[in-house]
């Protein structure tokens, strides 16, 4: 189990220069905004304006908090996003923007780069309850609350909100997810094609 803290993650600006980023983790490693295989992140859209545009690119979009949001996506499709809404996925070639209509979005992204890699994301509710999850590919754990602990063969680690771990190919197994409460928690998978 690798552990990223949210405190210890870095801002910087988009692609584009539209709004900020905080790099969870990327393959390869050291990649940069143009040549990774699959990237993960968080951002913060606090003004209305254009999404950076990646090439081959397919991304998963879940906003954490504040909004709503209302994304402009090809054809004129709106949709419109807050804490409550599904994972959105889209292809990141393709040109969208954003309103803002409430407080800044805080979102998570996850981006793999198309026949390379694919990705899946699954919110996943913990009511005074534990759950057990198994996977064979490497994946994240993503928490949206203060009070988690995931337990692993290898030992055992407390979430607090929007903390991340992550558990890579020689890693996967069962992992023990309780909480003392309601708590709520992404999990990001990452596919190998092919």
């Amino acid at each position: 189990m690798k552990f990223f803290p949210a405190h210890s993650l870095v801002r910087r600006p988009w692609k584009n220069g539209g709004g900020e980023t905080m790099e969870i983790a990327a393959s390869p490693l050291g990649a940069t905004m143009d040549h990774f295989n699959w990237r993960l992140s968080m951002a913060i859209v606090a003004s209305d304006g254009a999404f950076s545009t990646f090439t081959n690119i397919d991304r998963t979009l879940t906003v954490l908090e504040g909004g709503p949001m209302i994304l402009s996506l090809k054809g004129g499709v709106e949709i419109t996003l807050d804490s409550q809404s599904a994972p959105l996925s889209f292809a990141g070639d393709l040109p969208v923007s954003a309103r803002v209509l409430g407080f800044p979005v805080r979102d998570l992204n996850i981006m793999t780069r198309r026949g390379v890699f694919s990705h899946r994301v699954t919110p996943m509710v913990l009511l005074h309850e534990q759950r057990t999850i198994a996977a064979s590919a490497p994946f994240f754990l993503i928490s949206r609350s203060d009070d988690i602990t995931l337990s692993t063969h290898s030992g055992e680690n407390h979430l607090s909100k929007y903390d991340t771990a992550f558990f890579d190919e020689a890693e996967t197994g069962q992992v023990k997810m309780k909480s003392s409460g309601h708590a709520v928690i992404l999990l990001v998978e990452i596919f190998a094609c092919g």
